[in-house]
């Protein structure tokens, strides 16, 4: 049950974070990999989530991170954060 409620939440701030960015996936990505280093570290991605979110505790950014960092390498690039809204089917 409290896998389901995650999931669950999981998608519903993922939906809300892509209906704000209006579909456009690479430049959100582009804004918040400001320094061009082509990946987007925990700081980054914390920064990136608290625009739309700045009530997300530590644990919480943490699981997102490991959403989108599927290749487990400390660093969310482009595809990886592309794959991570097809994974829950946000395209």
């Amino acid at each position: 049950m409290v896998v389901a409620f995650w999931d669950l939440y999981v998608r519903q701030v993922l939906e809300k974070l892509h209906t704000i960015c209006s579909g456009k996936i690479p430049e959100l990505f582009s804004d918040f990999n400001s320094k061009k280093k082509g990946f987007l570290n925990k700081e980054d991605f914390k920064e990136l989530l608290g625009t739309f979110n700045n009530e997300l505790k530590d644990f919480e950014v943490e699981m997102f991170f490991d959403h989108f960092d599927s290749d487990r390498t400390k660093q969310i690039t482009l595809l990886n954060f592309q794959k991570g809204f097809m994974a829950l089917g946000i395209k």
